[in-house]
């Protein structure tokens, strides 16, 4: 399944119309081997690993109306296995409630900031997403690996979760 599909099913699983509060931590500082992607457009940054590579950002036309844009990067590991991060930011529709039913989405706090996490098995990966709600528009970070090493990437994982900030726009 090509990427924009995946953006784009992904992103319908997170929509919705919650208000969160500001992050409560603005300047995470990590090791040397992340680095920090913003969107200023679009009003958020989050670092990931440094060797992950950016991918080119798909067009995402099929629903102008609610997917505004985003971003993905990816890591190819042993034997072609991947992990992969992708942002995808969306106005308001009425999936959000789909999201927290069939991806069974908890109430988390990460980075201060509060969402919604799921995880499951989804395209060939597990997935374990989280959707962090702004006044406008719902952000939808999204991290995956195949399962067999999926376990290992935990905390891998939890930084890039734990670095996601709303810089502004959509507050």
């Amino acid at each position: 399944m090509n990427q924009t599909i995946r953006l784009f099913v992904a992103a319908a699983l997170a929509a919705g119309a919650v208000s969160c509060g500001k992050s409560l931590v603005p300047d995470i500082e990590f090791p040397e081997d992340y680095t920090w992607f913003s969107d200023s457009a679009l009003g958020y940054r989050i670092a990931y690993p440094a060797h992950w590579r950016k991918e080119k950002d798909p067009p995402l036309t099929e629903a102008p109306d609610v997917v505004w844009g985003g971003a993905s990067f990816k890591t190819v590991l042993h034997d072609s296995l991947e992990a992969h991060l992708w942002i995808t930011v969306l106005g308001p529709t009425d999936d959000f409630r789909r999201f927290v039913e069939e991806g069974e989405a908890e109430r988390v706090v990460v980075g201060g900031r509060r969402g919604y996490e799921s995880k499951m098995y989804l395209w060939g990966n597990m997935n374990r997403t989280v959707v962090f709600p702004g006044s406008d528009r719902y952000f939808f970070v999204q991290c995956a690996a195949d399962p067999e090493v999926f376990d290992d990437f935990d905390d891998i994982f939890d930084a890039i979760f734990e670095s996601f900030e709303v810089t502004g726009t959509g507050e």
